[in-house]
């Protein structure tokens, strides 16, 4: 489905791009393709008025058409080249009729795969990919090295592609949907780093064999100059084919006084980050600094202030049960947690377990609220539960409100959904940028 290299001759080249969104990529991909002198269509479902924003930000480029609300089959037989968002699948109805009339598809991240002169380390997983990438960028930057982090993590790196040269190191997170495109180009990082694996975005790829293949896709090309780096204690990944040298690394604890952010989760992040940079043989020291000189990413365990002797937290980009877990887990005092959104297709049921065993109060939004709340009700006379209060929420504002009331000093209350934001946001982002909104307003109610 990818553009070939002899093919990015872009100047007046008809280039429908479907989806425009709100996390950025797409974006970017319209402002670099203008600059290049393509004509652009751009074909949303969603209207005028909930895509503002983003249309904002493309303002000063030209559009030879837009179609808001709908698709219209001619934008994807009538054009050169389609860019699509990894949000929408192969399989789709237009995809497919762009490829049967020989239109070529391609993303953004493809396109800046194409382009991009200097080496990649590639990160992802079905948890802890954002803050890995972040801390080996992190360590990167400490040691000297002239580093770019891009990708799944919310920036992309296609605009400036022409800032970046071949001595300098890219690091980008890379999504499932994102490799499931990439494999046209059949990509090979220097270095591949794969945190975990565990069911996920099923309702997208259609089953677990098909999610595992894309993720495969980030190390099945590399070859024997190449690494991948894993955690040890997944026996899983061990199994999946690459030529390249696998560093199968055990938990390092040496890095304890290091990491500045909660969870053994996160020191499994830090380690999979040292093992990797430690590949370019950046020294102890200057990886131990850069896990110390960290910021913590927004939404990801993010602390947005302390009220009343009650601490909050944004982890609004929890969007898997097992993010939330590891989450759950970070804290000694009590919690009192809102969860649920969007349904994946994945089973909840180990998520309600954690929940039950873990956490004192839980209000349910979304979705899966339902779910999660008939899991808990199994759990109820359980002798290792300490779930003292459950209820389901119209909304994250009447959630806050709840867990608020519940609570009491000392304690945390954490926004950490384990279940993706569609259903009443337009991503990650927006959730937890208004559950810190409503969070401040609370704290300035005196309440």
């Amino acid at each position: 489905m990818g553009i070939q290299p002899e093919q990015l001759n872009l100047s007046e080249k008809r280039i429908t791009i479907m989806g425009l969104g709100h996390f950025g990529g797409n974006i970017a991909a319209i402002r670099y393709l203008h600059q290049k002198g393509a004509r652009l269509c751009i074909t949303d479902l969603k209207s005028k008025e909930r895509l503002k924003d983003s249309l904002d930000k493309i303002s000063d480029c030209n559009m030879e058409s837009v179609h808001l609300g709908s698709h219209q089959e001619s934008d994807f037989t009538d054009t050169d080249l389609v860019v699509v968002s990894p949000a929408v699948p192969p399989t789709n109805h237009f995809i497919q009729l762009a490829i049967n009339n020989q239109i070529p598809v391609t993303t953004e991240m493809n396109m800046f795969w194409q382009i991009n002169p200097a080496p990649v380390i590639a990160v992802t997983g079905s948890n802890g990919k954002s803050t890995t990438s972040a801390l080996i960028h992190s360590i990167l930057l400490n040691a000297g090295y002239r580093s770019h982090l891009g990708g799944n993590i919310g920036r992309s790196l296609l605009e400036k592609a022409h800032e970046i040269n071949k001595d300098d190191i890219v690091v980008l997170e890379l999504s499932s949907f994102q490799l499931e495109y990439l494999n046209s180009l059949k990509p090979s990082p220097l270095i591949s780093v794969i945190t975990n694996f565990s069911p996920n975005h099923l309702d997208w790829h259609g089953s677990l064999e098909n999610y595992k293949n894309a993720k495969q896709n980030i190390s099945k090309w590399q070859d024997e100059n190449q690494w991948t780096v894993i955690p040890d204690n997944d026996d899983n990944l061990s199994s999946w084919k690459t030529s390249a040298k696998i560093i199968s690394s055990p938990l390092n604890n040496e890095l304890k006084n290091s990491v500045t952010i909660p969870g053994e989760h996160n020191l499994w992040n830090a380690t999979l980050a040292s093992a990797a940079t430690n590949l370019l043989n950046i020294s102890k020291e200057d990886i131990a600094e850069g896990l110390r000189n960290y910021k913590s990413l927004p939404h990801r365990l993010e602390k947005v202030l302390t009220y009343k002797q009650r601490e909050f937290y944004n982890d609004s980009l929890a969007t898997t049960p097992e993010s939330s877990i590891a989450a759950i887990r970070s804290f000694d005092n009590p919690v009192y947690l809102i969860a649920g959104g969007y349904d994946k297709q994945v089973d909840l049921q180990q998520f309600a377990d954690v929940i039950s065993k873990n956490v004192n109060g839980v209000a349910l939004i979304g979705d899966t609220a339902e779910n999660i709340s008939q899991h808990l009700k199994e759990n109820r006379d359980s002798p290792e539960s300490i779930l003292e209060n459950t209820e389901v929420c119209s909304s994250l504002e009447s959630a806050i409100h709840k867990v608020w009331r519940w609570s009491s000093h000392g304690s945390v209350i954490l926004l950490s959904p384990g279940c993706a934001s569609y259903d009443q946001f337009s991503n990650f982002e927006e959730r937890g940028d208004c559950f810190k909104t409503l969070v401040q307003k609370l704290a300035e109610s005196g309440s």
